[in-house]
């Protein structure tokens, strides 16, 4: 799953900060602007994800394909809830959904990685 070395997480952090700045000005229509904000998260937020850790755990590729299959389950669900429990008719545009799995995807991932590296 890693196909980027550890420095490339770098990059993508700068890309990522670069989209959080980004959303303080609007400079074009805003549909095409939010879509170009989203384009340079999601780009940052995968290039992160498929970076490699410098510090790798026993068994790490099986910790990243639960971390992400919980985060596209929990995703999901939330999404069903609030469709549920609020009335919320609005669908989600699947770079939105890409953003929203890869953020959970990346807090659960080094919440577990953080939690058995200080087990061993």
């Amino acid at each position: 799953m890693e196909i980027f070395p550890f420095k490339f997480k770098f990059i993508g952090g700068l890309l990522v900060i670069i989209a959080i700045f980004l959303s303080f000005f609007e400079l074009m229509g805003k549909e095409q602007y939010n879509n170009i904000r989203i384009l340079i998260a999601n780009l940052g937020l995968i290039i992160i994800t498929l970076s490699k850790d410098k510090l790798e755990v026993n068994d790490s590729h099986h910790i990243k394909m639960a971390c992400f299959t919980l985060s596209a389950l929990t995703l999901y669900l939330v999404n069903h809830l609030m469709v549920i429990l609020f009335g919320v008719e609005e669908t989600i545009e699947l770079s939105r959904f890409v953003l929203d799995l890869l953020v959970i995807y990346l807090i659960s991932y080094h919440f577990l990685k953080s939690k058995l590296t200080k087990s061993v």
